[in-house]
């Protein structure tokens, strides 16, 4: 433990005191702060004009999924490049400059070089996502939200960051070139996401459930948003896109027993779709097993 914690203060200082680092997190900075002002200025304007409410779905008045839920998607989008630039040379530089070799040698196990790495790198990557957090809390200045769905979603954003840690970190082990390093990282993590889609292509069960498991598309794939639009018996009717009804059972709302689902009424959440009949159009949702 004490080897691992002396590797992981040592690469954290050196991401920390390198001009890559702070060359990153600008950039990332600079197009967070034209996104989230286009999203942010364009649901104000939905807000104040009653006109443009006419009409509008839900969705696109729930500040969640109209301005924090598209920020979060972006910081995703950059972390599939960004987490390649900051993992490339953290085995890859070793191994080129032969002190790998002498790490191997020294008392200090193969595990608690990787998982100082790893930490040390998991904990910068934090400190980015929490950089995309100032948006959301300048934005708690000017309207009244609850901060839960954009908690939930960040944690989600920050377990994903560490997947493609994790398949980067590998990546860096195999070659003693930075940029070769860089471009495979890269193609992991885009892999990661449509790996799904080659399950076609096997015949053998096990390969595609195998496939349809590692890719994080198919995981989310499944889910839909829809908006809690009146209590029925059982449970709650939700409206999804195109108008379409939807049933909500009543012990699939939550894992917990909820006693007044009234108040759910008029929220827009994400769903999994558990049941669905095509000749009765009957559509059975869950939020239980999200």
């Amino acid at each position: 433990m004490k080897s691992t914690y002396v590797i992981f203060k040592k690469e954290l200082a050196g991401f920390f005191k390198s001009p890559l680092f702070y060359f990153l997190a600008f950039a990332m900075t600079l197009l967070l702060s034209i996104m989230f002002s286009i999203s942010f200025e364009k649901f104000s304007q939905s807000s104040a004009n009653a006109m443009l409410q006419f009409g509008s779905t839900p969705q696109m008045l729930n500040i969640h999924y109209a301005v924090f839920l598209p920020h979060l998607s972006i910081v995703n989008l950059i972390f599939i490049f960004l987490i390649p630039a900051l993992s490339m040379k953290l085995i890859s530089e070793e191994k080129k400059m032969k002190t790998f070799d002498l790490l191997l040698t020294s008392p200090v196990s193969s595990v608690a070089i990787v998982m100082g790495k790893y930490l040390a790198t998991l904990i910068t990557i934090f400190a980015l996502i929490c950089v995309s957090f100032v948006y959301p809390v300048i934005s708690s200045r000017v309207f009244d939200f609850t901060w839960g769905p954009t908690l939930v979603s960040a944690l989600g954003i920050f377990m994903v960051a560490g997947v493609y840690l994790a398949m980067n970190l590998f990546a860096s082990s195999l070659t003693e070139n930075g940029l070769v390093a860089f471009v495979l990282s890269i193609a992991l993590n885009l892999a990661i996401w449509f790996i799904g889609a080659l399950n076609e292509s096997f015949d053998n069960p096990a390969t595609k459930v195998v496939l349809e498991h590692i890719s994080l598309n198919n995981h989310l794939a499944g889910l839909i948003e829809g908006t809690i639009s009146q209590r029925v018996k059982g449970g709650l009717s939700v409206t999804i896109r195109g108008g379409v009804k939807a049933f909500l059972p009543g012990s699939q709302v939550d894992l917990r027993p909820i006693r007044n689902l009234d108040k759910l009424i008029g929220q827009t959440y994400k769903f999994k779709v558990i049941k669905f009949n095509k000749k009765r159009g009957n559509i059975v949702l869950s939020r239980r097993v999200l």
